[in-house]
């Protein structure tokens, strides 16, 4: 009734003339029906259907009645694709209720296009897409339920889109540009509508709030849409001019960086040059934010990766960018310049002030400013100061400034070229001296400071210390495992980015997700025999759930489980763990020290956990080029501007003669040009080594891995150029572990493929432990074949083994059996993990493997290439084939890299494999270098063994084979392809390998491998099942069989598994029929009951074994009070025990050899009164040492009154000048220009915590105070920093790589009275 008084006023008013207009009608939509579909009145009949019924009694005759279950209507036609703006929705309609979730009422598409929505509460509200951005609020009043309303929504572009309810306008917001178009449907009732829709129209206008009152009444004129009526949009950018040195809070890493620039008169003016595109439109004329629309690029326009030259251009600086659309209808706007940035919608140019200033009131009468001969500023008018803020010119093309009439004067504004591998945003600096005592230069700090409301709420602020439940752990069996090993073979649960990984608690895509408390959750881990637990840490999960992060740290330091933390940003717009992230950090300044900074902030919050078990970061890796095109940023803008800076700006490389150009980057060159590139982009996976040295600088005890080797060749490739070949080395050269992780996403594994993986990191690190990641997708293994890639991982000595994929019966019963199979598994590992670690292989045969050679050679793709290709392929899949077959012909072999044949090949190895190792051109062979390390191995008994195509320097035998390149991910394991594949190569390398010594243990059945090992004095023997069921995934299914082995040794022969020794008749068969591996111990004399010394390290109890040889299995039972705790280890082996010397009680420990029984016990004493050294307070010292590094001792206001606080600073000044530091003093304060504060402003990126939020000078600080007078103390501990009070260093709170010294309490005399 409402609506028809209020359209009849207007009508009396005048307001609704009765000659209007006609308006442009689209669509129309009532309750009548026809042939099962709802019919379109309006001019271009786009009848409706899908689920809704006729409710008779309507607005104004029958209406649409949607039930909020299944009912929804779709509209569709071209007029209504091209409906983007102007435009106007309207409809009547009336609810039986509110929705219990919030739903799009009318509108085009799903989530793109727009549409006019209501939420849970009734209130109406706005959602859409306009091509770079959203359209998402405004919202309005809560409606009423029960009566007839006429809601409508308008779009102007350029101008707002609103909504309305009976006429008044109760929701809108800004609408710079038109709706983005879509394919997708109109959708009526898209969600939980329960209730009446009436007069569904749709105009190409946006209809006034007159004409709404008409529409209402019925009144309004209409006529049908013509193509006039749908004008053409480019693509809408949002472009901003923006101030270099005044960034943006809390910004993604490749979006909006700098704040806005903004014109300011008067006389000290602040200003900027005329600028245009060559298109001839003109930029920031008005302000320094504009609106446009531009051409979307299409045809070879769309993919080039630097500049095109059809690309958007500024003609005076040379920046540029382009609109382009990508996968699944996204669009971008996309650039590689250093000194803009882009995101979906944005472009933001950087600028940099340059001032002017003089002496007098009105030293400037005139300015005039050119850049390659053209005027871009000319101004005549006194000013006191004139502040420029110019974009980086082009090096070519300086600008050249004029003031008073003065000769132009060249200036340059920009960055400096980085460092790679130490990149720093350093910009350039104007310093010039002008006619009349001008002056003309770069101001080192802003004029204003741009988050001082931030600032004064930090200031009013009360900051309470926020406390943390961090367990005390007293009892042994808390002890053991978090902070004491178990077992010198770790088992870890890893919980991987990038979808990679499922059953944890926060990542899961793939399979549920463990449901419980984290005191469950906890348990379940502990039951199942983990380690540790790496779980995925983001910005995100950490923001949402910190406290239930503390809980599992607490919940598992209880049950003796470390807990780490797998570090990444995937899908958040964050840097963490990004698959281009070493490039990215060794090219770029706003990864490089940020991202140290993050994994700082990480690793000290998680550190006070006595069971903090380190940090894992990657899992993708993109090789030598740019990630996925779905994976964040899209396209990933970030690496054209890292090539950009790797190649000093040369936008082609090379690439070698196997391969050819592919892409527009690309240019074909020699073998040796193509490598200098490779060399090149290697030297940046260094940047793992610099963020493993920041975590180690918080905690040098955490361990820092990568999961990111290994993660290819997969579903794409079988190894090879350019994304498939993984360089260990690079990767791993500054990092103190090395792993390998067996990526897979189908449902099988790939044969020895981790093994291959594993030994290439040993063979190039052979120093550092290594760990190992079996992949476990979807519970892809059975039990036995589980068993099988465990045991053949452990024949190469790693001390961790890890799956991906958590098994738990908290939403799916059906796992139970992975449950308790791998839970079995965990059980045998640990009781024998002190073999496992201190293993080696003892084999016949290396395959050599030269990465250089191996990236040099293109990927073999697809599902069924030709066996030409697959001898064509790569080199690294070659190598894993050879592996293959070699242990198929009865021969153990590993992988050898050239640095490992440079150091010189064990003397147990008598043949080296070579298969792949072709020369591409005359410029570069595998072999440089290499030819008196071939020719050393074969004086010394070695034989070399080639393939049909590998060129040697030395004398070889021509083995004739013809290797294929390995497999890829596939849904049934590839075992029986390989042993078909390889059938002939396996009597070719039998033939080839005669008269070389066999080794201790054979077989003649290519599916019962014989491995060999080494611990210390024990020879050991896994005894692999590859029998397989045809038809079945062999990755599920190990058919049950027993076997035939040969053995070539007179030492005693004992099964493991049974515990005896056997005799020679009994060694002969092996029992498979129960178990996927055996495996048998070959002492070099009988075991005797193994011998115990007792001490102490560091605070610790420990147990020296000794026995009868090296390298036999103890089992230690630790016995105090009503404690009983169960450990492994091996004679030879030092075991730490979770006994305190500070315990001051009385423990025992037995000792058991595991081959035989035979045991032994020691008793350990009671400790009293023993003065334990006083540890130093960490990194004291070595901030003392950071001569390098400016240092500035800032104090509060208040403190720089306070002569004690002024006494204090001194104090710590003349304790860092005796380590040749010296410190400036500052103050707590906005840092603007004429100050010393130190505080520039908010984070500038959104990093992996909250707090701290403030960013200082690029400096180390020292601080005084509590959190309650200080806000920089405040502000750490916010972010868990700061714990307690006292001496404190934390590293990396307000600036990547640069620490701070905390004096934390308020009595600063007594916190140094031991500073020296």
């Amino acid at each position: 009734m409402f609506i028809v008084r209020f359209v009849l006023l207007m009508a009396m008013l005048g307001v609704l003339p009765a000659m209007a207009q006609p308006v442009p009608l689209v669509f129309r939509l009532s309750g009548e029906q026809r042939d099962g579909k709802f019919v379109d009145s309006g001019p271009f009949g786009y009848d409706a259907v899908g689920k809704a019924t006729v409710e008779p009694a309507g607005r104004r005759g029958p209406a649409m009645r949607f039930d909020g279950v299944a009912s929804r209507l779709e509209a569709k036609g071209p007029q209504l694709d091209r409906l983007v703006g102007p435009l106007t929705y309207t409809c009547w309609l009336k609810l039986d209720r509110l929705p219990k979730n919030a739903f799009y009422l009318v509108g085009k598409g799903f989530n793109s296009g727009l549409q006019l929505s209501l939420n849970e509460e009734g209130r109406p509200w706005i959602h859409g897409n306009w091509g770079g951005g959203w359209y998402h609020g405004g919202f309005g009043e809560k409606q009423p339920v029960g009566g007839w309303q006429h809601w409508a929504l308008t779009l102007a572009p350029g101008d707002r889109v609103r909504v309305f309810v009976d006429g008044r306008e109760l929701a809108s917001m800004e609408s710079p540009f038109a709706a983005w178009p879509v394919t997708e449907p109109f959708l009526l009732g898209n969600g939980d509508l329960v209730g009446l829709l009436d007069e569904v129209s749709a105009y190409a206008v946006a209809l006034t709030p007159e004409q709404l009152a008409a529409e209402a009444a019925g009144t309004l004129a209409t006529r049908p849409a013509t193509d006039a009526d749908f004008p053409t949009h480019g693509y809408p950018v949002r472009a901003a001019l923006a101030r270099w040195d005044q960034p943006l809070a809390y910004s993604e890493f490749d979006q909006r960086r700098r704040q806005t620039a903004e014109r300011r008169p008067g006389p000290d003016a602040v200003d900027w040059p005329k600028l245009e595109l060559a298109s001839g439109a003109r930029l920031f004329e008005k302000s320094g934010q504009q609106f446009m629309e531009v051409p979307l690029a299409s045809g070879d326009q769309v993919r080039p990766l630097f500049r095109h030259p059809k690309d958007e251009t500024v003609v005076q600086t040379g920046h540029w960018f382009r609109a382009l659309p990508w996968i699944w209808g996204q669009h971008y706007v996309y650039t590689t310049d250093t000194t803009a940035r882009t995101s979906a919608g944005d472009w933001e140019l950087w600028t940099w002030p340059v001032r002017i200033t003089g002496q007098g009131d009105t030293p400037i009468q005139s300015v005039r400013l050119t850049v390659g001969g053209q005027t871009v500023y000319d101004r005549t008018e006194p000013l006191h100061s004139l502040t420029l803020l110019l974009p980086a010119n082009a090096p070519e093309r300086p600008w050249e400034l004029s003031v008073n009439g003065s000769a132009p004067n060249r200036i340059a504004v920009g960055l400096a070229p980085v460092v790679i591998g130490q990149p720093e945003e350093v910009p350039l600096t104007v310093e010039l001296t002008l006619p009349g005592g001008l002056r003309v230069a770069t101001p080192s700090r802003p004029e204003q400071f741009a988050d001082q409301r931030a600032w004064a709420d930090e200031l009013k602020a009360s900051t309470p210390t926020p406390t943390r439940a961090v367990p005390a752990l007293a009892r042994m069996a808390e002890r053991l495992g978090s902070q004491v090993p178990r077992s010198p073979l770790s088992l870890n649960m890893v919980s991987m980015s990038h979808g990679m990984s499922s059953g944890a608690m926060f990542e899961s895509p793939h399979t549920p997700a463990f449901r419980g408390t984290p005191a469950e959750y906890a348990a379940h881990l502990a039951d199942m025999g983990f380690d540790r637990n790496f779980e995925t840490l983001s910005w995100w999960t950490l923001q949402s759930s910190a406290d239930k992060y503390d809980a599992i740290c607490a919940e598992l330091a209880q049950r003796g489980v470390q807990s780490g933390f797998n570090v990444t940003g995937y899908g958040s717009g964050a840097m963490e763990g990004h698959a281009n992230m070493a490039l990215f950090a060794a090219t770029m300044p706003e990864w490089n020290r940020p991202l140290q900074r993050d994994y700082q902030l990480v690793a000290q919050r998680f550190e006070p956990f006595p069971n903090f078990g380190g940090i894992m970061t990657g899992a993708d890796n993109a090789g030598y080029v740019s990630y996925w095109d779905w994976a964040p940023p899209i396209p990933n803008r970030p690496w054209g501007r890292a090539m950009m800076a790797l190649t000093g700006g040369q936008p082609k490389v090379f690439v070698g003669p196997a391969i050819g150009p592919q892409t527009d980057w690309q240019q074909r060159g020699t073998q040796r040009q193509f490598l200098d590139h490779i060399a090149r982009y290697d030297a940046t996976f260094g940047s793992y080594g610099t963020l493993a040295k920041a975590v180690a600088e918080v905690d040098p005890q955490a361990p820092f891995v990568i999961g990111s080797y290994g993660s290819s060749p997969g579903v794409g490739g079988r190894g090879g150029w350019p994304w498939a070949t993984i360089p260990g080395r690079p990767i791993h050269a500054g990092l103190p572990i090395l792993q390998a992780y067996d990526w897979n996403e189908l449902s099988s594994s790939m044969p020895l493929h981790n093994v291959a993986l594993i030994d290439r990191l040993r063979s190039d690190f052979p120093g550092k432990p290594c760990w190992t990641i079996i992949d476990n997708f979807g519970h892809l293994f059975g039990r036995e074949a589980r068993q099988r890639a465990y045991a053949l991982a452990l024949t190469r000595g790693v001390t961790a083994v890890g799956t991906n994929f958590l098994a738990h019966t908290t939403v799916d019963p059906k796992l139970a059996q992975d449950v308790a199979d791998q839970k079995e598994l965990h059980g045998w590992l640990h009781r024998y993990g002190g073999v496992y670690a201190m293993t080696r292989p003892l084999v016949t045969v290396g395959v050599l493997y030269s990465h250089e050679q191996a990236i040099s050679r293109p990927i073999v793709g697809g599902d069924n290439p030709s066996a030409e290709q697959l001898l064509r392929g790569s080199h690294e899949g070659k190598t894993t084939e050879a592996l293959f077959l070699c242990h198929a012909a009865g021969y153990p072999a590993r992988i050898v890299t050239v640095d490992e044949l440079r150091r010189g090949l064990p003397a147990d190895m008598k043949a080296l494999l070579l298969v792949g190792l072709n020369r591409f051109d005359q410029t570069w062979v595998w072999h440089e270098g290499l030819a008196p390390a071939l020719k050393r191995f074969s004086d010394q008994g070695g034989k070399l063994l080639v393939d049909d195509e590998s060129d040697c320097p030395a004398p070889a035998v021509n083995t004739g084979l013809k290797v294929a390149c390995y497999i890829q991910q596939a849904e049934q394991d590839q075992t029986p392809v390989l042993l078909a594949r390889n059938a002939s190569n396996i009597a070719l390398l039998q033939n080839a390998l005669r008269g070389v010594d066999r080794p201790v243990a054979e077989s003649a059945d290519p599916t019962l491998w014989a491995l060999p090992t080494q611990a210390g004095e024990v020879q050991y023997l896994t005894v692999a099942n590859w029998a397989f069921e045809p038809g079945r995934n062999a990755s599920r299914f190990v058919r049950p069989r027993t076997g035939q082995i040969t053995w070539h040794t007179d030492r005693p022969i004992y099964d493991v598994r049974a515990h005896r020794k056997l005799t020679p008749a009994e060694a002969e068969t092996v029992d498979l029929t129960k178990d996927g591996f055996a495996w048998y111990a070959l002492p070099p004399t009988a075991p005797t009951a193994p011998r115990v010394t007792l001490g102490w390290d560091d605070g610790w109890a420990e147990a020296r074994l000794a026995g009868s040889s090296t390298g036999l299995p103890v089992e230690l039972t630790v016995s105090r009070g009503d404690e009983q705790v169960t450990l492994s280890g091996a004679t030879g082996q030092t075991v730490r025990l979770p006994v305190r010397i500070d315990d001051h009680t009385a423990f025992r420990v037995q000792a058991k050899e595991l081959l035989t029984g035979l045991s032994s016990e020691e008793a350990g004493a009671v400790v009293a009164d023993q003065l334990m050294a006083i540890k130093p307070l960490r990194g004291l010292a070595q901030f003392a040492a950071r001569r390098g590094v400016p240092v500035v001792i800032a104090l509060t206001p208040a403190q720089a009154a306070d002569a004690g606080m002024r006494a204090a600073a001194e104090r710590v000044r003349g304790w860092l000048a005796q380590g040749g530091r010296q410190a400036t003093l500052g103050s707590v304060a906005p840092a603007v220009e004429g100050s010393d504060g130190v505080v520039l402003g908010l984070q500038p990126y959104r990093a992996i915590q909250r707090y701290p939020q403030w960013r200082t000078v690029d400096a180390d600080l020292v601080l005084f105070g509590t959190p309650s007078d200080n806000p920089l103390l405040a502000d750490q501990a916010r972010g868990g920093l700061l714990p307690t009070e006292g001496l404190r260093v934390t590293w990396s709170p307000f600036v990547g790589e640069r620490w701070v010294l905390n004096v934390n309490g308020a009595d600063p005399g007594r916190l140094l009275a031991g500073l020296r």
